[in-house]
């Protein structure tokens, strides 16, 4: 590529591809990787803020889990996918993402972790995160088909990876959380499930081999709820333990996952890449020359190309750009005669992508959320941990 192209004639050439359309319904068929942030509700129940699903598909079913970062609590478990919707997805306004399907299990916003007996949630509301002496979302891992959290818990920081996963037992959905927790210094409690007069959740057995499930109710703005939760003890050896959620009152024993063997990176999601030539300006002489780089409109992954944000990295022949959707993409041969264009998709599932800026050559992301940072593991040309380089921000389910 010609050193005469700045930054601003770049977008000029970016903008005039972008405003090529996909078709109207992409989004229904759009791999947003393992877990796609969004605000996400169901019914008229409080929209998830700082929501998380999970794809858990298996052979016979699209399932998904739908968590809360924001106080790393799980909210849902259905049968079905998320539904995109909103000025990103399908262009309307007002309104959020749903969360699609039958549902399986739905537990409540008291808190997820305690380090003593109080349970009471103490924001006034969810606009921002939890303080981080009670919790603090710190990433998600890809690796293959599944997803890890990356959490701490309580004022010792306990580091806690969870990592959800279903499978089918005589023809029934069996969800699990698996859990490694690294050394505790004092006990800490684990919400297994909270539960009200008013949920719609089917009747559910817990299976908790390694801890007795408790429970107790609690009053929760004059609302009463039964949580079932575990003690974890204090040690100063990492602790692995599952949590099975079935319609089985019995379970074979399940194997214990260990969960750090899975954060160096898994098999490359997207393989395929989309190469195109470039087109430089035919008359050297103008006062303001734009080269033209094509975009994959046309890609294997149904992504939406709407560029919000890009940079370079160091060696200037390659460079990261963002999409309104969360994707991630990089093109790389953007050199004198840009003759051989290549873009690789590098990440999915952020949440609003709109920002993005390149240090060290490493992918900072400004989304709704937060902003994430990105690290390929394995070097094989995609994110493999998305970090919570910062979260505190005030977002709620509207523009902001």
């Amino acid at each position: 590529m010609k050193k005469r192209l700045t930054a601003t004639s770049l977008v000029l050439a970016l903008l005039h591809f972008s405003s090529l359309a996909k078709p109207s319904d992409w989004w229904q068929t759009y791999d947003y990787s393992q877990v796609s942030a969004q605000v996400v509700s169901r019914g008229d129940d409080t929209p998830i803020l700082r929501g998380r699903a999970v794809k858990l598909d298996t052979d016979e079913h699209a399932i998904s889990a739908f968590y809360d970062v924001g106080s790393m609590n799980l909210r849902y478990v259905t049968l079905g996918s998320i539904q995109f919707k909103g000025t990103p997805w399908d262009g309307s306004h007002g309104g959020n993402s749903l969360i699609g399907g039958e549902l399986f299990l739905q537990s409540g916003t008291l808190l997820a972790w305690t380090e003593n007996d109080n349970w009471l949630d103490p924001r006034a509301n969810d606009y921002a995160p939890l303080a981080k002496e009670y919790v603090h979302f710190k990433g998600s891992y890809r690796y293959n088909q599944q997803a890890i959290f990356h959490y701490t818990v309580g004022t010792q920081k306990a580091e806690v990876y969870e990592m959800p996963q279903t499978f089918y037992h005589q023809g029934q959905v069996v969800f699990v959380r698996h859990f490694q927790i690294e050394a505790t210094s004092r006990p800490i409690k684990l919400k297994v499930l909270e539960s009200s007069s008013s949920d719609l959740t089917p009747q559910i057995t817990l299976h908790s081999p390694y801890h007795a499930i408790k429970s107790r109710d609690i009053i929760n703005n004059t609302h009463l709820s039964e949580i079932q939760y575990i003690d974890i003890p204090a040690s100063n050896q990492p602790q692995a333990f599952y949590i099975a959620y079935a319609q089985s009152k019995e379970l074979p024993l399940i194997e214990k996952e260990d969960l750090l063997s899975k954060l160096s990176g898994g098999t490359t999601r997207w393989p395929q890449t989309v190469k195109l030539a470039g087109k430089l300006a035919s008359d050297e002489n103008e006062n303001f020359v734009v080269d033209q780089i094509p975009l994959p409109i046309d890609n294997p992954y149904q992504s939406k190309i709407r560029f919000a944000g890009f940079d370079f990295f160091a060696d200037g022949s390659r460079a990261a750009f963002s999409t309104w959707n969360g994707d991630v993409w990089i093109a790389s041969g953007l050199d004198e005669t840009l003759q051989n264009v290549t873009w690789k998709r590098y990440a999915a599932g952020i949440n609003e992508a709109l920002g993005i800026r390149i240090v060290d050559d490493i992918i900072y992301v400004t989304g709704k959320d937060q902003i994430t940072r990105l690290h390929d593991i394995n070097n094989d040309g995609e994110a493999d941990y998305y970090e919570n380089f910062n979260n505190d921000i005030k977002i709620t389910a509207n523009f902001s």
